[in-house]
């Protein structure tokens, strides 16, 4: 069949709704000649979000949690353009990509056709994500570290090395324990996570690293809610309170608000907190794109796009949103969360359905009730939900690997995590930067 009469579909976004719908599209479509099908995203691989924390703080390897896309089954998958969507023109049909991995050696010597290329679709996903949200603190995005990409995930670790490196050239203890401690603004799950994770990496790897340092370092969880992870069963924060507490090197400020995030500690409402860094994980936002169509709708607070139960814009059947940038409501009339287990499954239902629109038939509903929550707070930390059964302990953890297992794409990711965690049971975790 000739080039321009086959199918274009473009996903754009390569987390867990984009590759899910890549997925999903691969496997009914499988064999189809007519059909083309593009992945855009800003780098050339999937990371596993979930456990992102978990390389901040030395227990995985960045490679543990990325699967390579052009790994990805190749037979349904014409082209990976690594880059970033800037323009949907849905009059046209096309979106406008922006090459960002240039080398800047290189890129005034590009001419300005190759900084960008315009893709043509029949059908669209968008999957973008989301970003951080620092909601017009001041500060917060200049000072404060962010925990959305392997990139901020390494930079963390680098960080958190370097400033016991630091700290062991100074001789003014109370210099030491400003430099060592390490605020965490935020108090949802990502927030909690990575705080539990941190207390462990100080009080155990970082202690026998540092010696004379182990007793300076801290970890400070700020948040504006009387509890942890305050939208979620209440269980759950109760629990991860008493498991941060018992980890001794971290403090908690409940009803707090930073109103500020400066060089050397951040502002808040209950006084000014001292610290050599700041980790921002207080909120999100669905990554934007320009539309050449002003009447889509998008919620001003998390940037979200209506979209309706077949989960495409409702002026544009050939335009599907999934995942973070997906604003589609529950029977509460509450949108779905932005939450991996929500993206697979719009990814998979977005998939379905353009491919009931190729084949002339009615789309589905997309209706998905959640199956649970897992949080890990560290070494023995773990807490699940699932159903109206809870677990902690030792029993939560392996329920939080098993499950995140399953989740991770690509089989050698699998096993590189799976090796990991085994060896994280006799040796201690990596303290060397990335």
């Amino acid at each position: 069949m000739e080039k321009e009469k086959r199918k274009q579909i473009v996903i754009v976004g390569a987390g867990f709704g984009g590759v899910h719908a890549y997925l999903t599209l691969h496997k009914l479509l499988h064999g189809r000649s007519d059909i083309d099908i593009h992945i855009v995203n800003p780098t050339d691989h999937f990371t596993f979000i979930p456990m992102i924390h978990e390389v901040a703080t030395g227990t995985l390897r960045p490679s543990s949690i990325t699967q390579p896309l052009r790994t990805l089954p190749r037979c349904c998958l014409s082209s990976v353009i690594e880059g970033r969507a800037t323009q949907i023109n849905c009059e046209n049909q096309t979106v406008v990509v922006m090459y960002d991995n240039l080398e800047e050696t290189q890129a005034d010597d590009v001419p300005e056709a190759q900084k960008e290329k315009t893709i043509s679709y029949d059908y669209l996903v968008l999957a973008m994500g989301s970003e951080t949200n620092f909601f017009t603190v001041p500060g917060a995005q200049e000072y404060g570290y962010e925990l959305k990409t392997l990139e901020d995930a390494i930079a963390i670790k680098n960080r958190v090395i370097e400033q016991f490196q630091a700290a062991s050239r100074f001789d003014n203890l109370q210099a030491q324990e400003d430099a060592l401690r390490f605020v965490v603004v935020g108090n949802g799950a990502t927030g909690v996570e990575l705080t539990g994770e941190l207390a462990d990496l100080i009080n155990v790897e970082l202690a026998k690293g540092f010696p004379l340092l182990a007793d300076r370092a801290s970890v400070v969880i700020i948040g504006r809610g009387n509890q942890l992870m305050k939208p979620i069963d209440p269980w759950f924060g109760k629990r991860a309170e008493e498991i941060l507490r018992r980890k001794g090197s971290v403090s908690i400020m409940h009803d707090t608000s930073v109103t500020e995030v400066k060089p050397d500690g951040v502002e808040t409402t209950n006084g000014f907190v001292k610290a050599g860094t700041v980790i921002w994980t207080a909120g999100v936002k669905a990554r934007g794109v320009a539309f050449d169509d002003q009447h889509i709708n998008i919620d001003d607070r998390t940037k979200r796009m209506q979209v309706n139960g077949h989960l495409h814009l409702p002026r544009h059947k050939s335009i599907f949103v999934v995942g973070d940038q997906a604003w589609t409501e529950q029977e509460e009339g509450v949108p779905y969360p932005m939450r991996a287990q929500f993206a697979v499954r719009q990814g998979q239902t977005a998939a379905r359905n353009i491919v009931a629109q190729i084949n002339g038939k009615e789309p589905e509903e997309f209706e998905f009730k959640e199956k649970g929550m897992i949080i890990s707070i560290g070494t023995g930390g773990s807490l699940a939900k699932v159903g109206n059964i809870k677990f902690s302990g030792p029993f939560g953890w392996f329920i939080y690997r098993v499950v995140y297992l399953m989740g991770i794409v690509g089989w050698r990711a699998k096993l590189r995590a799976g090796l990991e965690w085994g060896l994280n049971l006799f040796l201690p975790r990596d303290i060397s930067k990335l």
